[in-house]
């Protein structure tokens, strides 16, 4: 038995020591309720001292439950950034692979596997821009923006290329003007197999 065992042992014999003093440290003055003042006093005494040692139970146990939670917390915390330190290894493995092999999207390993995909890019937005140049761009064909003066995002995405800061009609040259493009490294992401 370890000491921690030995230790808890004790504490659980020591409890139930002190229920049965409290339970068995004086019987009622005489047998039976009667309902006298002596016998409800002597019943309410019983009763308090139940109640402290349920909030003293309570209270340890909140104590011990919170020290584990801290526990839990930094162990997590320290495997999580050892994962990080991992994580980074695979994505530099991968990134090596995809430049020998552009198509490499997908690495098996053992464990899991790896993968890396584009993402499209993020574009930052001046609404107000956007809709003076929507409106001029295309005055009567709506395909850019609505009547109630809002931009039709889908539309222009469809219509233009991002290329390099700004989207661009490839065939005119023409830039569209409220928006600037923000490139987005690809999302990379590793799947562990389940044990």
């Amino acid at each position: 038995m370890t000491t921690d065992q030995k230790a808890a042992a004790i504490e659980e014999q020591e409890s139930d020591k002190v229920f049965e003093d409290v339970v068995k440290e004086e019987e009622p003055p005489e047998p039976g309720f009667d309902g006298s003042l002596v016998q409800a006093a002597w019943a309410m005494k019983h009763l308090h001292k139940l109640e402290a040692r349920k909030r003293e139970i309570a209270e340890f146990a909140q104590k011990e439950i919170d020290v584990a939670e801290l526990w839990r917390d930094s162990e997590i915390d320290m495997l999580t950034k050892r994962g990080e330190y991992f994580r980074f290894l695979l994505e530099q493995y991968h990134r090596i692979a995809i430049e020998e092999d552009p198509y490499r999207k997908t690495l098996k390993l053992p464990h899991g596997k790896t993968t890396i995909r584009a993402q499209q890019p993020d574009y930052e937005k001046d609404e107000g821009v956007l809709l003076a140049w929507a409106q001029k761009a295309d005055p009567e064909q709506l395909n850019y923006w609505k009547i109630e003066a809002k931009v039709r995002w889908g539309m222009i995405l469809k219509a233009f290329t991002p290329v390099e800061d700004s989207l661009m009609d490839t065939a005119t040259g023409e830039c569209v003007q409220g928006v600037t493009v923000i490139p987005r490294a690809p999302k990379f992401n590793i799947k562990i197999n389940e044990d």
